[in-house]
């Protein structure tokens, strides 16, 4: 497979931007010469949220779906994120703090055994955390404890 598309993309068949290697990217973190440069390169890419702050979540089983739609899901303006399988820390860490009450939440997944279990963890772990969230903030509110 992987020779086949090398050799599709190298005699012009496929443009190479078309297949996306989703287990690799640049990250430049370098920074503008001037405040003005950087807002100037930015204005383009500013867009206004359309969802009125309940901005569907679509989360993906791979990396490969999440990269197929991406296009679609920057045009909708939505947000997006593999689980990559079964996962736990990422979910706690980096999706449910996104998260507010009432927000809705897509899976997309295998449709088997396997593919049941991950979207029910996924289900589970988000849950888990939203509840214990709701726990928090009674308690700050100075609720019962």
């Amino acid at each position: 497979m992987h020779d086949a598309l090398t050799d599709i993309r190298e005699d012009g068949r496929v443009p190479w931007g078309w297949i996306i290697d989703e287990t690799r990217s640049v990250e430049d973190y370098s920074g503008y010469a001037s405040v003005m440069q950087g807002v100037l390169a930015q204005l383009p890419h500013i867009r206004l949220d359309p969802w009125r702050g309940k901005v569907p979540f679509f989360l993906t089983e791979s990396r490969s779906l999440t990269g197929v739609l991406r296009p679609t899901i920057i045009e909708y303006r939505a947000r997006i994120a593999s689980t990559n399988g079964q996962c736990g820390g990422f979910l706690r860490t980096n999706v449910a703090p996104l998260l507010k009450p009432g927000d809705r939440v897509e899976y997309l997944g295998d449709y088997d055994l396997a593919g049941n279990q991950i979207e029910e963890n996924t289900r589970r772990v988000l849950e888990r955390e939203e509840r214990q969230r709701r726990r928090i903030l009674k308690l700050l509110r100075g609720g019962p404890r």
